[in-house]
């Protein structure tokens, strides 16, 4: 019983870290790519003036 514990207990962490990983590499990847439309955006209304 407490060795299931201890075994489970750094696995879910893992999972919470790998998560948040994740998440935040997505965010980045969102946030880039945002930026890359906005400069293109921005490119091309510069473009027009």
């Amino acid at each position: 019983m407490l060795a299931s514990r201890i075994v489970k207990q750094p696995l879910v962490k893992q999972c919470a870290n790998n998560m948040q990983f994740l998440l935040s590499l997505a965010f980045l990847q969102i946030g880039f790519l945002s930026l890359g439309f906005l400069s293109l955006e921005s490119n091309r209304l510069t473009g027009l003036l």
